[in-house]
């Protein structure tokens, strides 16, 4: 987690079928602000209040200070 909790964060390669359920019942339990799952994938996308995105954007917005923002 980031920002004394404010952002979850979870790594994977890819993101298929049933790979969110782990972030979900974190989000459940313990509601951030924001969830992301960081992939080697190219595509950003956003699954059920769930932010899945290429590394390389996450390392930016986390660079740049504006993770919260987006």
């Amino acid at each position: 987690m980031l920002n004394e909790g404010e952002v979850a964060v979870e790594a994977k390669a890819r993101v298929r079928g049933g790979d969110l359920r782990p972030m979900t019942a974190f989000v459940e339990e313990f509601a951030p602000r924001r969830a992301i799952v960081v992939t080697a994938e190219n595509d950003r996308r956003r699954v059920g209040g769930i932010d899945v995105m290429p590394y390389t954007e996450f390392l930016e917005l986390l660079h740049g200070g504006t993770l919260l923002e987006c």
